[in-house]
């Protein structure tokens, strides 16, 4: 069994405030199922994903920014958890086309239920009558998530 260094959390950790501060704030959480045969280069699908990502972010005017961690598991194999910065104006648009593209053009494949989509909400007060949480509640909450409260 491997579990994340110390140092690949804290990286994580100061990635997403790093984020924060450059006015780049992770907004979206996706989780990329890679239906992986051994010996996949799952890596190299994932540097494809975020150069599509980072090509996108541009085009669009707006700061990529990222985290990522990559887990086998034993319900959803290789997969990978990603929290992303996309602006309100551009979610719709990443959720219902482009993500899919990517992981498309990065694996050679599609597959129902290959790729889940969350977003982070950015508001600062919990919304009545439902169960988000504040944004940075939320926010620690998918981090935390990412390295599996290490």
């Amino acid at each position: 069994m491997h579990y994340l260094k110390p140092e690949y959390v804290e990286n994580i950790i100061n990635a997403v405030g790093y984020a924060e501060q450059i006015d780049a704030p992770l907004t979206a959480h996706f989780t990329v199922t890679w239906f992986a045969k051994p010996g996949e280069n799952i890596r190299g699908y994932q540097i494809k994903l975020f150069e599509r990502y980072k090509k996108w972010a541009r085009y669009h005017g707006f700061k990529a920014a990222y985290v990522w961690s990559l887990e086998n598991g034993s319900s959803l194999g290789l997969h990978t958890h990603i929290l992303l910065h996309v602006p309100k104006a551009y979610r719709h648009e990443l959720r219902r086309r482009m993500f899919k593209r990517w992981v498309i053009k990065a694996c050679g494949r599609w597959k129902d239920k290959m790729v889940r989509g969350r977003r982070i909400p950015r508001h600062l007060e919990p919304v009545p009558n439902e169960r988000r949480m504040t944004t940075l509640a939320d926010l620690e909450r998918r981090t935390l998530y990412l390295v599996k409260d290490v």
